[in-house]
């Protein structure tokens, strides 16, 4: 209908646009270039467009492209934060483990002042999944209490605020972007807030946590074997590592993007494929308890899955 609708109204950027949401909703991400591209060479393109582009770009593994496409958004929508915020994330290299830290500081310090709105805004649902999951600790099941607790990539204590009336902390927070930690501090929720990478953090700190949580920080993670190797020294023998990733999908044609393992995907996340992310956790030394598969958020109306996984350090290592 909407393809129908462009023919009667070839000028109508409202039917181009909604038609290449849509074909993202649906994951056919090659028919959302196809038709950007279409209404760029009519001339009837804004920098929602050319954002939409972009982020079926990304999606299909096209980095360079998509990075173009999102300067091309901000020259049309120069005060837009959403757009600018899509322009440092396309900065992200595509063959990287990992996302640089100088990028994750430069757009956290940048969305921190609406961070908690727009998430909640998109449905964000980890730090409630979180909470269930921990709500089936052995201690926390019997009214008695964990701590003290390490939250790594705190940002602005969603995740602490969600847990906080379980009978867990005192609570730490470490976070790469000094304004999200300046939005956790005013919750006081925790007892202490480190400004560091989470890894170098964890190396520079000899302390064993019996719980460590990690809320929608390690999809700045391709290879997941280096954090899972220091999470494992600095968690107590039978402490536990609640963690949550993206899942990796099949675009609309059935081809799954990435190495198999991981994929970078728009603004510069990485989405894992649930087997890969068990058989890191094992090699690492850990057991797998429990294995939920939460809605992470909505991207341009469509769900987000996501895995959470809570692990344990086994209690002998051999």
């Amino acid at each position: 209908m909407l393809t129908e609708g462009i023919k009667l109204c070839p000028a109508s950027i409202a039917l181009r646009n909604a038609a290449i949401l849509l074909c993202v909703r649906r994951r056919d991400f090659t028919q959302a270039v196809r038709l950007a591209e279409n209404a760029r060479s009519a001339g009837i393109a804004d920098a929602c467009t050319f954002g939409l582009k972009g982020h079926a770009l990304s999606t299909l593994g096209r980095h360079q492209e998509a990075a173009i496409a999102y300067q091309d958004a901000l020259k049309l929508g120069p005060e837009d934060p959403y757009v600018r915020h899509l322009v440092v994330s396309s900065g992200a290299m595509p063959d990287s483990k990992r996302a640089p830290e100088a990028y994750v500081r430069t757009v956290f310090d940048g969305y921190a002042d609406r961070f908690e709105s727009h998430l909640i805004s998109l449905g964000y649902r980890i730090p409630g999944a979180m909470r269930t999951m921990l709500q089936a600790h052995p201690r926390v099941a019997a009214g008695l209490s964990i701590g003290p607790v390490l939250d790594l990539g705190c940002g602005t204590g969603m995740a602490a605020l969600a847990i906080g009336d379980l009978p867990l902390g005192p609570f730490t927070g470490v976070d790469l972007s000094p304004r999200m930690l300046a939005h956790a501090r005013v919750k006081r929720l925790y007892a202490e807030l480190r400004e560091a990478d989470i890894i170098a953090d964890l190396t520079a700190h000899e302390q064993q946590w019996p719980l460590i949580i990690a809320a929608d920080v390690l999809c700045y993670f391709g290879a997941l074997e280096d954090l899972l190797a220091v999470v494992h020294q600095r968690l107590e023998p039978g402490g536990w590592f609640v963690f949550s990733v993206e899942q990796v999908l099949a675009d609309h044609d059935g081809i799954v993007p990435g190495n198999g393992k991981w994929a970078l995907q728009r603004q510069g996340r990485y989405a894992h494929a649930e087997e890969y992310v068990y058989e890191a956790v094992c090699a690492a030394g850990f057991r797998v308890l429990r294995i939920d598969r939460p809605i992470v958020r909505q991207e341009a109306g469509a769900d987000v899955p996501g895995l959470l996984f809570a692990i344990e350090r086994i209690h002998h290592d051999s």
